[in-house]
């Protein structure tokens, strides 16, 4: 504004010079002077104009180079997010080709690959392949579950448009797996509950109609279905009472009423319980527990933890002795309940405390077990802070060892 008002006043000023000099000096000699001065005039403009161009076209690269490094830079960090986010991506284009994928994605290559693929490439996992193809063929957004190198996989389809036409996709895989087994898990829990309290009441239920038939009058008999119905009862609520503790275990609900006790007596007290079938059975106990001293802990949780084990222990040994002994460790206690019974196979070992879960050579359940004590077990002594765990040979006997704090 300030350089238009400066020309505009040096313009008035040449006018009233050049009306000055036609009045004085003759024509050819006004003409010639008035001519310089605009020359020299434009000349000026033109030098001023030229600087200033010179200077927007500077500032205007220098602008272009700012978001061309701009742009380079968020590509990159694009680029490495994309790299680093731990699910399986990649962009698919146009012709169904992986334009780019990130490190996770190479897992479900069968074979090294060195140039681009595309949905009918062999070298991609048949099921990442077929997702591809609908992808390719449909394009649209797709959510489907697919199930590779033994994972499950929950995968998103997300297309992109240019110029509101389809020009490819991204895909995105959720590994799922643990969630697919948690509600296999439930599935089967319910089944196997739905099966073991089934048994007991078919027991009770055949029985009943045989008591119930007019011609029925063999006294002997009856009082031997009555035994069996209350021991089919008791085993019922047996199992009930465990899958209610399973289910406090399982949803964090289960209360500890924790309290300074000596370890000796109750393991004791849990022997006490089963005295008669230790003697039934012939089975020694040894409670080499004496100088493991107080523990913080709650009595009739672990009391719970002790019967289950050692029955157990009843159920896979004929002869032989059951054993119980501690090791302080630091600040650690560790219980050692020690079977001579037949062993668990090695291949048994690591589903030892599923629920549910017997060997079935030595767990049958003419024994009388639910498949829960196990499971039981396991998850009153992480609710205690502690670890449970079994090592086994097949034909010695089986050791379960208890890791507690002891303060």
């Amino acid at each position: 504004m300030k350089l238009r008002r400066f020309y505009a006043t040096i313009l008035v000023l040449i006018g009233f010079f050049l009306m000055g000099i036609f009045s004085i000096l003759p024509f050819w000699l006004a003409f010639i002077a008035s001519s310089l001065v605009i020359g020299v005039l434009i000349y000026s403009l033109e030098s001023e104009y030229k600087k200033r161009l010179d200077k927007l076209n500077f500032e205007y690269q220098r602008t272009i180079l700012a978001s061309d490094k701009d742009r380079a830079l968020k590509s990159k960090q694009l680029e490495i997010v994309f790299q680093n986010i731990p699910l399986p991506l990649a962009l698919m284009n146009l012709k169904g080709e992986i334009v780019t994928s990130n490190e996770p994605f190479s897992r479900f290559f069968v074979k090294p690959v060195r140039t681009s693929v595309d949905y009918l490439s062999e070298a991609i996992q048949v099921e990442v392949r077929n997702f591809m193809k609908d992808t390719y063929l449909k394009e649209t957004s797709i959510i489907k579950n697919i199930h590779v190198n033994g994972r499950d996989y929950l995968t998103f389809a997300i297309p992109f448009q240019e110029n509101k036409r389809y020009s490819g996709c991204l895909l995105i895989f959720q590994d799922i797996t643990v969630y697919m087994e948690g509600d296999r898990m439930q599935k089967r829990f319910i089944a196997d509950a739905s099966h073991e309290l089934r048994t007991p009441l078919s027991a009770i239920k055949g029985m009943v109609e045989i008591l119930n038939r007019p011609d029925f009058n063999d006294d002997e008999t009856r009082k031997e279905f009555l035994l069996q119905i209350q021991q089919e009862s008791l085993r019922m609520d047996a199992i009930i009472q465990d899958l209610l503790t399973l289910s406090r275990i399982s949803s964090n609900k289960i209360i500890l009423h924790s309290q300074r006790v000596n370890l000796h007596d109750v393991i004791e007290n849990s022997f006490s319980t089963l005295k008669s079938v230790f003697k039934e059975k012939n089975i020694e106990f040894i409670n080499d527990t004496q100088d493991c001293g107080s523990i913080e802990m709650d009595p009739q949780k672990m009391h719970n933890v002790f019967t289950n084990l050692f029955t157990n222990a009843i159920h896979s040994t004929d002869k032989g002795y059951v054993r119980v002994s501690c090791e302080k460790q630091g600040n650690t206690i560790e219980i050692h309940v020690l079977d001579t019974g037949a062993g668990i196979p090695k291949a048994d070992l690591e589903h030892i405390f599923d629920r549910f879960y017997r060997v079935e050579k030595h767990r049958a359940r003419s024994t009388g077990g639910s498949g829960l004590g196990l499971a039981i077990v396991k998850g009153i002594v992480e609710a205690h802070g502690g670890s449970v765990s079994v090592s086994s040979t097949e034909g010695e006997g089986t050791t379960f060892t208890i890791t507690l704090l002891t303060n």
